[in-house]
């Protein structure tokens, strides 16, 4: 539903897993070697690995000159953003690696958060580099896409001053709106890039159709901006599709990894970092500053509702608690029927984050200046321990530097909680 203005919600990605609201800080402090990773995780075949060596997964073999992880090494990219990253590497001390994405960066499948590949790339990173702690920035927020992520990309990966960035949304991504995404992932990229000279990497994962949803797109932007890009889905599809190697050995259900399919995938970034290390010559020089967008530059202006950003401002409210979530960020719940919250927004676009949950029913209103938009529910048929947030747009609006007011009132039910408000465009 939309009205005259055109100001109609629309949805900003398919969940694909339980929200886990919280940022896992977790100190991968990896100096010398680390013990074998082992092969009694989650999945259905052995796995032998030796440092020394290689290791195999159904037959498929993974090793610097395999075929699997030459595929998957899609590119390299500017070696004079790697140079510095490979600068503190040799010289020791602490290298932080951020990783930014959804429930398969979070680690959701893996057996412990040590499995994740986020993780698993920092130990490998630590044997070769062993005189150098690597430490882990892990900003893995299940069933969120790059929308979300490019809002919350300075608060939780960029204010820890990552030396290498890692990001995760082929995904998470919809696919029934790649244009959208295709801009909220080149702002996400363009935002990085502007903000440290520190490597950008992007890593693309699969489902179990084979299908990496957005992935063409985001090779598009890899290219343009020059970025190292990783594919787990290029690298095995092949051997899946020949029967060579099983999907279970690596995915746990749909979509997440298993502790085979983390491996596998930390073994696939770690090569790519060891090709551009075995490639350096100790020069480089200064990265380029980022190009003009290839598509736009809108969703680099981006960020969220907390404190110290008065690009949203609460003008009035009946009926809804506001709170603090667990990072840090403003938050509101309704408490009954008719409750009223009104946002005043000097951004291009607000969107904002709701609960979804089996058993929930309310309805909320929402207008734009006064006028009517559309609606949101909360009511969701499945039971996924908890529900999702779901992103919708609330508005977007054709000038910049207005302040535009966007109110929810629920209409039915009484329990709806926001527990997120981004903006776009400042």
């Amino acid at each position: 539903m939309r009205n005259g203005s055109g100001m109609g919600i629309k949805h900003l990605g398919r969940s694909l897993a339980g929200l886990a609201f919280a940022i896992a800080f977790a100190g991968c402090i990896i100096g010398g070697g680390e013990g074998g990773t082992g092969g009694r995780g989650n999945g259905a075949t052995s796995v032998r690995e030796s440092w020394d060596t290689s290791f195999s997964i159904d037959g498929t073999v993974f090793s610097d000159s395999s075929l699997a992880v030459g595929r998957a090494i899609v590119r390299q990219g500017d070696a004079r953003r790697m140079d510095g990253f490979l600068r503190k590497c040799i010289s020791g001390g602490e290298v932080r690696i951020g990783f930014l994405g959804g429930s398969i960066t979070g680690g959701a499948a893996a057996s412990r958060p040590g499995n994740r590949y986020s993780s698993r790339f920092c130990a490998f990173l630590g044997r070769l580099f062993p005189q150098t702690r690597f430490t882990e920035i892990n900003a893995g927020i299940g069933a969120t896409n790059s929308r979300y992520g490019c809002s919350r990309a300075q608060s939780d990966l960029l204010s820890h001053a990552p030396d290498l960035m890692v990001l995760e949304f082929a995904v998470n991504d919809d696919w029934n709106d790649s244009a959208l995404f295709m801009s909220t992932m080149e702002g996400l990229i363009r935002k990085c890039l502007s903000s440290t000279n520190a490597p950008v990497l992007l890593y693309h994962a699969m489902n179990r159709n084979g299908n990496s949803v957005n992935q063409d797109y985001q090779e598009r932007l890899g290219a343009y901006y020059d970025l190292p890009v990783v594919s787990f889905l290029k690298g095995l599809l092949p051997a899946i599709e020949s029967g060579g190697l099983r999907v279970d050995s690596l995915l746990s259900d749909a979509v997440h990894p298993n502790d085979r399919g983390h491996l596998a995938g930390a073994y696939m970034l770690f090569r790519c970092v060891a090709r551009a290390h075995a490639a350096w010559n100790g020069g480089g020089g200064s990265p380029a500053k980022p190009p003009f967008p290839l598509l736009s530059d809108f969703y680099q202006r981006s960020g969220l509702m907390e404190a110290g950003d008065s690009t949203i401002s609460v003008a009035g409210s009946t009926g809804w608690i506001r709170s603090l979530d667990p990072l840090g960020r403003d938050a509101f719940a309704s408490v009954s029927a008719g409750a009223f919250l009104e946002l005043d927004c000097t951004a291009r676009e607000l969107s904002v984050g709701y609960r979804k949950r089996k058993g929930l029913n309310a309805t909320v209103e929402i207008t734009v200046d006064g006028a009517v938009t559309d609606t949101l529910s909360n009511g969701f048929p499945e039971d996924w321990g908890g529900g999702y947030t779901r992103f919708d747009l609330a508005y977007c609006a054709p000038s910049t530097h207005a302040v535009h007011r966007i109110g929810f009132r629920v209409l039915t039910g009484d329990s709806m909680t926001i527990e997120a408000v981004l903006y776009g465009g400042k």
